[in-house]
């Protein structure tokens, strides 16, 4: 049992073990800055301690005085940020993609994904249903041919010929209003899949034409010339292939979804608690109020994200052969290194700009840490992720509006990466999602970024302060990735799972983990839908 009198029990008062030791641990005088204090009305209790759980200590120093060339650049450096974002989310849905600029693996990953589950639940049911598609009676709609050449095969398999070949007509009659013509391998591919669904015998199906609905259709034309159109036919080889293979993905998605479940309940009984202990003034909150240097690290944020770009275009201009993941890895590289070297040419010292931006802590203790923490705040994920789902089936279709000129591109470039499908490649890409995303991004995001909100609004108090820093954090850290407007509520809840474990473990090492496991997974689940 702890000793009642020993004050570093759980729940007393506690010294921050990540303070730099060039610090004086003395606490300051009661009424010393105590206009400026962030626990000044807020927890009246807790003013003349030096150190509290549920709110941060004060550090030693005094806080930081606001000059005039200060503030410019902080409202520079601000709304450069808010203005790349927000043009980055904006232009997502204004680029609209056209013929042969998107793969037809990351074009029909979604729907292959979907298919596969589709098929086999048909195959433990032994019932067929209707497939739902965007597709429905004439006029513009927001799809391809590609995307309606695949759907249609589809309806084969799970309705009949007759439906697959009223599709092939709608997609005719869709050209039609949008005076839209076919190349030679969409007329082809159409042709092939009218002869199969007349009941033209597979034997009759050349080379070139089994290749070519192959290579545009990937697991939609192996599963055409594999259609069972008889009840009793004896299955091919590779029907059996491709019923075994929707069976195993049916199979290992509903595990999944189970695991999830689970996991789920855990996090929200993990949440819970901690918010419990941090409303009871319970939780060591190690992120100090306030530091001495917030422009600067506000100046190393921008610069990085004006480094990244300017990069990347040098680099595309110079070698525009080079790999674009390649590049991608070795633009990171740059500008993570100027991120991390300006507040040192600025003269901040070393000790002081680890400590500031969360290079602290037990690396084995705080990866584990992380790792609970993701769990506990999958809830937060959820909820963002319900958002965004919400909002593409409000605003999707009239944010994606397109024709049959216009492919259904993919919400980030790893879907083209992965579905280039070398293990090379695939190797690089978890590389750069799961070790160069995390350690860039939350040395920017949850570094440099929110250590500047958290500088600015600390006089707020520590619940203000924490909120706005994390929402603003949150906003610019969704906007900025190329999913686009739509999925910022799942990205914003992401980045403020980050900002509230980095709050309470004054550490990046807990939330890169986070970042790590999350892009791990989502890569981890990509490669999974697109695997034959």
């Amino acid at each position: 049992m702890a000793d009642p009198n020993d004050d570093r029990q759980f729940g007393h008062l506690q010294e921050n073990p990540y303070r730099s030791q060039f610090q004086s641990n003395t606490p300051t005088d009661s009424g010393q800055y105590a206009s400026d204090s962030p626990t000044s009305g807020c927890h009246p209790q807790l003013e003349n301690h030096p150190s509290t759980h549920g709110v941060p200590r004060e550090p030693v120093e005094p806080p930081p005085k606001s000059t005039a060339s200060g503030i410019i650049i902080s409202f520079l450096c601000w709304g450069f940020f808010l203005a790349i974002s927000i043009f980055i989310a904006v232009s997502h849905h204004l680029h609209v993609p056209v013929v042969g600029e998107v793969s037809p693996r990351a074009e029909l990953f979604q729907l292959i994904f979907g298919a596969k589950l589709m098929v086999g639940m048909k195959t433990f049911t032994q019932e067929a249903t209707e497939p739902k598609t965007a597709f429905k009676g004439t006029g513009i709609k927001f799809t391809s041919v590609r995307n309606m050449q695949a759907n249609s095969v589809l309806f084969a398999e799970m309705n009949s010929l007759a439906a697959a070949s009223e599709l092939l007509d709608q997609l005719e009659s869709q050209a039609t209003v949008e005076e839209y013509h076919f190349s030679d391998s969409e007329k082809k591919v159409s042709n092939i899949l009218r002869r199969i669904y007349g009941g033209v015998d597979y034997s009759e199906l050349n080379q070139l034409e089994r290749g070519l609905l192959k290579k545009e259709l990937l697991w939609f034309g192996k599963l055409a010339i594999n259609l069972q159109r008889k009840e009793n036919a004896p299955l091919s080889t590779e029907r059996r292939e491709l019923l075994g293979d929707a069976q195993s993905k049916l199979i290992t998605f509903v595990v999944a979804v189970l695991i999830g479940i689970l996991a789920f309940v855990g996090g929200l009984i993990g949440l819970i608690i901690f918010l419990a202990l941090y409303f009871k003034r319970k939780l060591h909150i190690r992120t100090e109020h306030y530091t001495q240097h917030a422009t600067i690290y506000i100046e190393a944020a921008a610069g990085w994200l004006l480094t990244y770009f300017a990069m990347g275009l040098l680099l595309g201009r110079l070698v525009p052969f080079f790999d674009p993941l390649l590049t991608n890895i070795a633009v990171s590289a740059i500008s993570f290194m100027f991120a991390v070297f300006w507040p040192i040419i600025r003269g901040v010292r070393i000790d002081a700009f680890l400590k500031d931006i969360g290079f602290v802590g037990n690396v084995v203790v705080e990866s584990c840490i992380g790792l609970i923490s993701y769990v506990s705040c999958l809830p937060i994920l959820a909820a963002g992720y319900l958002v965004t789902m919400i909002a593409i089936f409000v605003a999707g279709p009239t944010l994606q509006e397109g024709g049959l000129s216009s492919p259904s591109g993919p919400g980030h470039p790893i879907v083209e990466w992965i579905s280039e499908g070398s293990i090379s490649t695939i190797a690089l890409v978890f590389i750069m999602t799961c070790v160069c995303a995390p350690l860039l991004e939350e040395t920017v995001f949850r570094g440099l970024m929110y250590r500047n909100l958290r500088d600015n609004t600390f006089r707020a108090g520590h619940f203000v302060s924490v909120t706005l820093s994390a929402l603003v954090n949150g906003f610019i850290f969704a906007a900025i990735h190329p999913q686009g407007i739509l999925f910022i509520p799942m990205l914003g809840a992401l980045a403020l799972s980050f900002s509230i474990v980095r709050e309470w473990r004054g550490s990046l090492i807990a939330p890169m983990t986070m970042h790590a496991i999350h892009n791990g997974l989502v890569t981890s689940f990509l490669l999974f839908v697109m695997m034959d």
